[in-house]
């Protein structure tokens, strides 16, 4: 599958260097693409691996992902603190939607199959404490940069 292979390319990028970290952005937006797109165009089965359900999910995370990668060229540029904790409050807020739509999922009772019943209950603990992690982990950094503005401009509170 198309987002998939996107997904490990950019996850195999060398971020190292600028332009490792934007050929990781661009496989990690063109894998949110492709989970994005695919129900759209062919639909499958609830049941399947392959659900509108799960794809929506990974293409939350892939994005994610992505914004990670810029969240880490913006520090490595020593951008602007204002800046890098706006990036940071865009990738909280795409882990945050990540984790919403997989609880919002592996809740359902209707006639479709949740998330949980697709993937399994332990690979969605492990999912759910991922994406809690991430999401703690960068909106602690954005808080880190907004108190580094603060200080800047000497007005707190």
């Amino acid at each position: 599958m198309i987002g998939a292979l996107h997904s490990r390319l950019g996850c195999s990028e060398s971020r190292e260097e600028s332009e490792g970290m934007k050929m990781a952005v661009a496989h990690f937006q063109c894998a949110a693409w492709a989970f994005h797109t695919l129900p759209d165009k062919l639909p499958q089965d609830p049941e399947s691996d392959l659900s509108s359900e799960l794809l929506a999910l990974k293409s939350q995370v892939c994005l994610a992902q992505a914004q990670e990668c810029i969240l880490e060229k913006s520090i490595l540029d020593s951008r602007n603190p204002n800046i890098v904790a706006k990036v940071c409050s865009q990738v909280v807020e795409y882990y945050r939607q990540a984790l919403r739509h997989l609880d919002a999922n592996g809740s359902r009772h209707d006639h479709m199959d949740s998330l949980g019943d697709i993937v399994g209950s332990k690979q969605m603990k492990s999912w759910r404490i991922f994406l809690d992690f991430k999401a703690a982990y960068y909106s602690a950094l954005c808080s880190l940069h907004s108190g580094m503005v603060s200080e800047e401009s000497q007005r707190f509170g």
